[in-house]
């Protein structure tokens, strides 16, 4: 794939786009884009609306410990997402860096998430460890960095509705196929 740039065409890094196969894909895989089957029904929630009330809370900073942190309504205080188990959540800020997180299941507090995460529900045949896999290549990153939009670092985005077309050439086994894959 080549870009128009100031009427001179120049390679792009990572051509998702038009990516194709070159070899038959094993039984039970599928080629697609994320946003076929991305599903997002988390609700938006005020915690502060609810002070006493305590929340397991996916927020970006505390992924580099890969522990959510545990606070109640009252520390809180911006809306966030009603996420549940399995939930992939890839990181709208700065795309550059990789982060994508499976919520857990580390309390028996509601499970929130701050906005700035692009939530992909559980969905059958999609295991939500091979989908943070795929979402962790550098290719991915790369993918994301160019369809980002933002003056630079911290406040580059990436756009939830830019994830409907989201990697066109990701490949994708039926979860038992995926499972072996993951835990080899």
């Amino acid at each position: 794939m080549t870009t128009k740039n100031s009427d001179e065409e120049r390679p792009t890094l990572v051509d998702f786009e038009n990516r194709r196969t070159e070899w038959p894909l094993p039984d039970g895989w599928t080629e697609t884009t994320l946003g076929e089957f991305r599903v997002d029904t988390s609700k938006s929630i005020n915690p502060g609306k609810q002070p006493e009330q305590e929340f397991e809370l996916y927020s970006v900073p505390s992924y580099e410990n890969r522990l959510p942190e545990l606070a109640s309504g009252a520390d809180i205080g911006s809306s966030k997402r009603i996420v549940q188990e399995n939930t992939v959540l890839l990181c709208k800020i700065n795309p550059r860096i990789n982060r994508v997180w499976i919520v857990g299941n580390h309390s028996d507090f509601s499970k929130i998430a701050s906005t700035e995460w692009i939530p992909f529900d559980d969905v059958e045949g999609v295991a939500p460890k091979y989908l943070r896999y795929f979402m962790l290549q550098n290719s991915f990153r790369d993918f994301l960095a160019q369809n980002a939009s933002g003056v630079g670092g911290s406040l580059m985005r990436v756009k939830p509705a830019s994830s409907r077309r989201l990697a066109k050439g990701g490949w994708f086994p039926r979860v038992k196929t995926t499972n072996l894959l993951i835990n080899c």
